[in-house]
């Protein structure tokens, strides 16, 4: 049964994740027309390796950061979290200013001049691995804390805002509308991740901690 409450809210988070990262090309297929898709998935394809490096980092990081909680108590895993959150941050803003600063020959490279009307929204999505780097340190530790229903709310937030300001962002602005869209809908994490960060944390600050690394 507790593997249950554990695993419903992380199955719950991840349909909601989706929709916050993977939604608005759903709306922009829909809403716009296939060109636009097509540009927004040539974007993409420049931004998604990062992505994916993170993904296969966090995969590394969390029965690590949870093998060291459980034996050195929050104070610990709260340290390597300030740690792991730099360094994935530090990974992506590099990565952002590669992208930024050879923008031109990529797109020139990758798809011999198609889609160079849609370049202008590279530095701006590029700015959502940045987030998920932010965020992505502190929503482990919350699994580890097993404070899973708090993810489901932190994703839930993304996801409602994909499908309803999202919605209506496209229809009026069209591409311009799909990148707006995209950092609303990520950015509105970083916030509710403190409030939820801080609730988690908070009732366990009294609590006697395991012995130091």
């Amino acid at each position: 049964r507790e593997n249950w409450q554990y695993g419903k809210w992380v199955m719950l988070a991840g349909i909601l994740s989706w929709m916050t990262w993977q939604g608005y090309n759903v709306l922009t297929g829909s809403i716009l027309n296939l060109a636009d898709a097509g540009g927004l998935k040539a974007v993409q394809n420049l931004v998604n390796p990062v992505t994916q490096l993170l993904t296969a980092f966090g995969l590394v990081f969390m029965p690590s950061i949870a093998r060291r909680h459980a034996e050195y108590g929050d104070r610990v895993m709260v340290r390597d979290l300030w740690l792991y959150s730099i360094f994935l941050t530090t990974i992506t803003v590099i990565y952002w200013l590669l992208l930024v600063i050879f923008q031109e020959p990529l797109f020139d490279w990758l798809y011999g001049g198609q889609y160079a009307e849609y370049r202008h929204a590279l530095p701006f999505l590029a700015l959502l691995p940045i987030i998920i780097a932010l965020t992505t340190s502190w929503a482990i530790g919350l699994r580890v804390l097993r404070q899973t229903r708090l993810l489901f709310w932190l994703d839930s937030i993304g996801g409602l805002l994909t499908i309803s300001v999202g919605v209506v962002l496209v229809y009026q602005y069209g591409f311009t509308g799909v990148i707006a869209g995209s950092l609303l809908s990520s950015f509105s994490r970083l916030p509710v991740l403190i409030v939820l960060w801080y609730r988690a944390t908070h009732a366990r600050a009294s609590k006697p901690q395991n012995k130091q690394a």
